[in-house]
């Protein structure tokens, strides 16, 4: 679900209440958020099962309750089977069972359950979860609100291994659908003591307002308008456009209660009178406490702190922008202690300077949320050296938070012994490679015969291969089908190629021409920013997405390794191949690129984009909605959504004739990752410098993915060794320079 789409008040003002009334088939537990800790925390699992026992009238101690839930789900069951029993209604009829409602487990933000501060009890969780779904009694629904930029991160969490999932898309509200959202609430008081008029040419500007800025962040930024408007001016009966426009409209909402926190702030002694100070001051306040960002989207994301944890000398002016009801407070029931949290996500988009703030310390929040998530596993492991993952250039990174005591403030006492643990395993790694290298010495004479003895035979294994089996193949199967330059000269957009006889990829002659990459942030999750990508000739792209029989033509020919990826028993041959890494993949490219002379490869990110639009700008290659039956991915329609891969070729082409460019499986693409998309290259490359080279950048969603996935500005990362059901790719090729001009794609300049 799209941030600011209503999600949660979708669930717990719609869904939840529906389904507690329905109360014969359904028996929904209180809403879980997991904030920081899923299972113990003030709206964890704990609490939800301690109020839904009490609820129906059974005695159970916290403590006890406690105990059953670390047991796991073998000993959870039998109490949830007495609560079922307990709200199972009487028979109307005697002879007749009635049957028992089924649990609902709803889980609001889950987002919340992959920040690096909640892995403590989220795994567990999940992993809870999982044993208590996939049991036949009592029977348990379990239900998440989560945006669609982490769903994928939901759907792959090793946890919920063999959980069947079902999306639920959420889009931004229909624009024509606020006009009933400003004045329904005012039209049920009509004719009570609490009677509101609200002005139409109020409702006429408001809506003018929301068309102006998009979809994105209008829901909440709404309800934040309305509510000051109610809360400043509504005392009287009425509310105004003139009201309305002194507080600075809904674009300018935040900025101006943020505006008006300044202002106040002028008669706090506490606060400093400077505002380059008081900024400064409020920036230590807010990050990385409130506002951080996501490390596996890049994405800006709110915190929930203990307010103890905001540095003491920026809690008063905090403490304004909580009056403005730009941030929210709330008391741990448990421990009595305040937390506070920003009062929507909208905030950190929508006010200029915070979002400024968050683009300067992207890569730093980046790599303190990577330190504390590798501390939690180090420490959750024994604290075994196998799970020091930083050194040389990470661990680099790592103490150079030291430079920024604001954001190292942020570190516990386990993660200062993280990065020591790590520094020292660091010099214990050269202090041996020094000793290694001695002994190297010592022993050169040995090691230089042996060595030469190994290459010998290395090279006698390789020789063998080549001659035996490569060769042979190259020259029956491949070369006579390979392109050669003349007829490579000829080649038009849109003209299709294949060279070898029957098993690899078959290509197309994609235009050059240029683009405009990424999204804009009105459309559900924007990817940007968005920038222009030239294209100076063409290239030829696979068709469709690689298939087993190509991958298990490359090992006949002596290539991958001699690795047969796993089918999941969906059959081979021209289901999409899966279940290999971006390494794997490399291996083919070097394969084929040998045995037919030619220069293929991996695409660029920016290619697989430029490929998958075809000229289109809309969200989908086919238009601005998912619709149905138009790729493999969940919920559209297809005999394969959701569970299976389906047949290269089984849905219509776009318009460059490329099948399956989204839905079906992932694609692994050439490029390392990077945060966004400031300094990308604009002439189509593959970008390889300056960012994450170990995690590789994936295109297009999968047969298990959530529509929005699909859209052709999405991008995902995993690192690149992963392999997994849902994971494969396709090929570019580059085509030699062609003599005369160049030929531009229709509609993309």
């Amino acid at each position: 679900m799209a941030s600011g789409a209503g999600k949660s008040s979708f669930l717990r003002a719609g869904l939840f209440p529906r389904l507690k009334r329905d109360d014969r088939n359904f028996l929904p537990f209180p809403v879980i958020r997991p904030e920081r800790a899923a299972i113990n925390g003030e709206t964890g699992m704990l609490a939800a099962l301690e109020d839904a026992f009490a609820a129906c009238g059974i005695k159970i101690a916290r403590a006890d309750l406690r105990a059953v839930i670390q047991a796991g789900a073998i000993k959870l069951k039998p109490l949830l089977q007495t609560l079922v029993s307990k709200a199972t209604p009487m028979a109307a009829n005697a002879g007749v069972n009635p049957r028992p409602p089924t649990l609902i487990l709803s889980i609001d933000q889950g987002e919340e359950l992959f920040s690096g501060e909640a892995q403590i009890e989220a795994k567990p969780f999940l992993a809870l979860l999982r044993d208590l779904v996939n049991t036949d009694e009592p029977a348990i629904i379990a239900v998440f609100t989560i945006r669609s930029d982490n769903y994928e991160t939901l759907q792959l969490a090793p946890q919920l291994d063999g959980v069947h999932q079902h999306t639920v898309s959420l889009p931004p509200m229909p624009k024509g659908s606020y006009a009933e959202v400003i004045k329904g609430p005012a039209q049920r008081l009509r004719g009570t003591a609490r009677s509101l008029d609200i002005e139409d040419s109020l409702v006429a500007a408001l809506l003018t307002d929301i068309d102006a800025g998009g979809a994105k962040d209008a829901l909440p930024l709404l309800a934040f308008t309305l509510e000051r408007l109610y809360v400043e001016h509504g005392g009287d009966g009425d509310m105004t456009v003139s009201e309305y426009l002194s507080l600075g409209g809904i674009r300018g909402s935040i900025e101006a209660a943020v505006e008006r926190a300044l202002t106040a702030a002028d008669a706090d002694p506490a606060i400093p009178k400077d505002r380059v100070a008081r900024l400064a001051l409020l920036r230590r306040g807010l990050i990385p406490w409130l506002a951080g960002i996501d490390p596996d989207t890049g994405a800006p994301r709110r915190r929930v702190a203990r307010l103890s944890e905001i540095p003491a000398e920026a809690r008063p002016l905090i403490q304004h922008l909580v009056e403005q009801r730009l941030l929210s407070t709330d008391v741990n029931k448990e421990t009595s202690e305040a937390t506070i949290e920003p009062a929507h996500e909208a905030l950190l988009r929508q006010w200029g300077l915070l979002q400024g703030w968050l683009t300067e310390d992207a890569g730093l929040l980046a790599v303190l949320e990577g330190v504390k998530r590798a501390s939690r596993d180090w420490a959750a492991n024994n604290r075994d050296r196998a799970w020091l993952a930083h050194a040389t250039d990470r661990l680099s990174a790592a103490e150079r938070l030291s430079a920024r005591p604001d954001l190292a403030a942020n570190l516990e006492p386990t993660d200062h012994e993280y990065i020591a643990a790590c520094r020292k395993a660091e010099a214990d790694a050269k202090r041996g490679k020094r000793l290694l290298l001695a002994g190297i010495y010592v022993l050169l004479v040995g090691v230089i015969v042996g060595l030469v003895g190994w290459i010998e035979q290395s090279y006698i294994d390789d020789e063998w291969r080549w001659w035996t089996v490569t060769r042979p193949y190259m020259v029956s199967q491949v070369r006579p089908h390979v392109l050669t330059a003349a007829q490579e000269q000829t080649l038009e957009p849109g003209d299709s190629f294949k060279e070898c006889a029957t098993d690899c990829p078959e290509m197309i002659v994609v235009p050059a021409g240029s683009f405009t990459m990424g999204s804009p942030w009105t459309e559900a999750t924007g990817v940007g920013p968005q920038h222009m990508v030239t294209f100076s000739k063409p290239f030829a792209v696979s068709k469709y997405e690689l298939t087993f029989a190509d991958w298990d033509a490359c090992v006949t020919g002596g290539g991958c390794n001699g690795y047969r990826p796993n089918d999941q028993g969906w059959v081979r041959g021209q289901q999409p191949v899966i279940n290999v890494s971006w390494h794997d993949v490399q291996q083919y490219v070097a394969w084929l690129s040998q045995v037919t002379g030619k220069p293929y490869r991996l695409l660029s990110e920016s290619e697989y984009e430029y490929a998958t639009r075809a000229g289109t700008t809309t969200a989908y290659p086919w238009g601005d909605d998912i619709g149905k039956n138009n790729a493999n991915c969940n919920g559209r329609g297809s005999r394969w959504d959701g569970a299976r891969t389906a047949p290269v070729g089984s849905f219509a082409p776009n318009k460059f004739g490329l099948y399956d460019m989204v839905g079906n499986v992932w694609e692994w693409v050439e490029d390392c990752v990077h945060f966004d998309d400031d300094g990308a290259p604009t002439n189509g490359a593959a970008w390889i410098t300056g960012g994450d080279c170990s995690n590789r950048i994936l295109r297009g969603g999968s047969w298990n993915s959530s529509p929005d996935s699909l859209r052709s500005a999405f991008r995902y990362r995993l690192a690149a060794f992963t392999r997994y059901n849902g994971l494969g790719f396709r090929l570019g090729r580059t085509l030699s320079a062609r003599a005369g001009a160049i030929t531009v794609a229709p509609g993309v300049l």
